[in-house]
């Protein structure tokens, strides 16, 4: 059952969005060509307006009781920038946590962020945590919409396959939520000699194990493509096997997982880049700034496309000074606001097509047993 929001609000004292500096945002990658690094150039000038905060970023530690608040250089990205706007919009505090600031010692980038999560968690009431190529697309939905009463760790399937996101997700202050955060974040020491698609994959198996005691032979099976893995097939395969034990299953002890859909966040690629806040649309996801591409001056229908691209919703910059609870309304390109019901029909078909896959990839274990 949905928390009553009014109620909700005035219980919590402050809701967290988190994404970790250092290791997600990936700011520019060598450019094969000249003329692709003056697209960039053109296109960081047309979304990034100046910064209020002169592009620092709020750096995060923890000193027994106590928050301590230090200011780190960071280059001004326009994906933060939605985030950042979103939260004052809101009233939520926005961290963009440093992995130095945390004795977190975890080898694998991927699992140490949850152990970081893991120690800003007690310092708030909630915690969304967020890939940081996370972007806001609609300022008006609120982040309690996405809490449940009976839950303290809150997943999403992804769209394009049958993953469980380990790259975004919704907790709870409670010893459950921390004590589930940091096990994971240790179960790094697990991971096979493989191409094993690091915290992603292995969360399949963490919550398997953890919740399916009693198949831990069929879980055994399932990872022997996970010891021998060299390629997403081989991931893909080990994950349908795992999602098979789980089964149609989305609740497990004070774990959820939000099915297709109903997340606060999807690809944004599965679309073209295309939107619609009435199926949904909060977050989209793969907002590389890297991969930004100029809109094309065509009609762009909402079908999956390439996942090293993406355009910016946006009609222009976001100006992080004007972003407060009085002022919500955000200029949007219209070449990608979307059909409701086009969405929903090719989305619908995709989700079709995944169940189909999903199938065809569990079929594969014939290999490995």
């Amino acid at each position: 059952m949905i928390i009553n929001l009014c109620k909700l609000q005035n219980i919590l004292r402050l809701l967290v969005m988190v994404s970790l500096f250092g290791f997600i945002f990936i700011i520019d990658y060598q450019l094969k060509s000249k003329q692709r690094a003056d697209e960039l150039k053109v296109l960081r000038q047309q979304y990034l307006a100046d910064d209020p905060e002169e592009g620092k970023t709020v750096g995060y530690e923890i000193i027994g009781d106590e928050i301590k608040y230090n200011v780190v250089e960071n280059p001004k990205i326009a994906i933060v920038s939605t985030v950042k706007c979103y939260a004052k919009i809101q009233g939520y505090h926005y961290i963009l946590a440093v992995e130095k600031d945390f004795d977190c010692y975890q080898r694998d980038q991927f699992f140490r962020r949850h152990c970081i999560v893991a120690k800003i968690l007690p310092n708030f009431d909630a915690v969304l945590f967020l890939d940081a190529d996370m972007g806001v697309v609609y300022p008006k939905r609120r982040i309690e919409e996405y809490m449940f009463q009976n839950f303290d760790v809150i997943f999403y399937d992804r769209f394009y396959n049958w993953e469980i996101m380990a790259g975004s997700y919704l907790v709870r202050n409670t010893p459950y939520a921390i004590k589930f955060l940091n096990d994971f974040a240790n179960y790094e020491s697990t991971l096979p000699d493989s191409f094993h698609g690091t915290d992603n994959g292995a969360l399949h198996f963490f919550i398997a194990e953890r919740f399916f005691p009693e198949e831990m032979y069929t879980i055994d099976l399932c990872r022997q493509p996970y010891k021998y893995s060299r390629d997403f097939d081989d991931v893909f395969t080990y994950e349908a096997c795992l999602r098979g034990i789980l089964g149609a299953r989305t609740e497990f002890d004070r774990v959820k997982i939000l099915k297709k859909g109903t997340g606060w966040a999807r690809d944004s690629w599965l679309t073209d880049g295309v939107w619609n806040k009435e199926i949904g649309d909060f977050m989209l996801h793969s907002w590389k700034t890297s991969q930004l591409q100029t809109i094309p001056n065509r009609r762009i229908k909402p079908v999956k496309t390439s996942m090293y691209e993406w355009f910016n919703p946006l009609a222009g910059a976001i100006h992080l000074d004007k972003c407060n609870p009085k002022n919500m309304s955000w200029s949007y390109d219209e070449r990608l606001l979307g059909d409701s019901e086009e969405m929903m029909e090719n989305l619908t078909e995709l989700r079709n097509r995944v169940t189909k896959q999903q199938f065809r990839f569990f079929y594969r274990m014939k290999s490995f047993v």
